[in-house]
C-alpha cells in the first residue's frame, strides 16, 4: 500500500460551520486543508509531495 494518496482529491468553495442559532463559527477552504495538510508533513519530517496542483 501507498503511504500517499493514489486518487485526485479536490476542494471547491468553502465550508462553514455555524452554531445553533446561524452564526459562523468557522470557515475551511482549499487554503486552510492545504496549510495544515504541509503543517502536519513537516511536524512529521515527510516531504511535501511534489504533485499537489493549485488552480
Amino acid at each position: 500500500m501507498s503511504r500517499f494518496c493514489d486518487s485526485p482529491n479536490a476542494i471547491w468553495g468553502a465550508n462553514l460551520n455555524m452554531d445553533a442559532d446561524g452564526n459562523i463559527e468557522s470557515i475551511t477552504d482549499g487554503q486552510t486543508v492545504l496549510m495544515g495538510y504541509c503543517f502536519l508533513l513537516e511536524k512529521q519530517g515527510t516531504p511535501r509531495p511534489d504533485n499537489i496542483l493549485l488552480d
